[in-house]
């Protein structure tokens, strides 16, 4: 749904108003849009691979940013990228910075009671 910019007249002014798209006060956008040369537009999500790198206002898109090599990200709107670990391997801290970590083995007499997740 976009916004038109409506004309408008009085005796004190004369100019341009977006009218909000869920017909909120006059200059403002609906929650997940914001307000682009006077339409209120949908915000960008950003993608698998992809993180947050600035959020969105009332006046300006969301942002989004590549991971870097050896990191991943689910889902939209990721905060921050992941270690994109190899099967078999799993990130044990949250930290890029350091290497996944090898699944345990079990022992003999042990069993797999949860696979194993990167």
């Amino acid at each position: 749904m976009s916004c038109k910019i409506l004309r408008y007249s009085s005796l004190l002014a004369a100019g341009l108003l977006a009218l909000g798209c869920d017909g909120s006060t006059p200059g403002t956008c609906a929650e997940g849009t914001y307000d682009r040369d006077g339409e209120c537009v949908p915000w960008t999500d950003c993608a698998d691979g992809e993180y947050v790198s600035a959020e969105p206002t009332a006046s300006s898109d969301r942002q989004c940013a590549a991971c870097p090599e050896g990191t991943t990200s689910t889902g939209p709107n990721a905060d921050a990228c992941v270690s994109d670990c190899e099967d078999g391997f799993f990130d044990h801290d949250g930290d890029v910075e350091t290497p996944c970590v090898a699944w345990t083995d079990c022992a003999p007499g042990q069993y797999v009671s949860a696979p194993g997740t990167s």
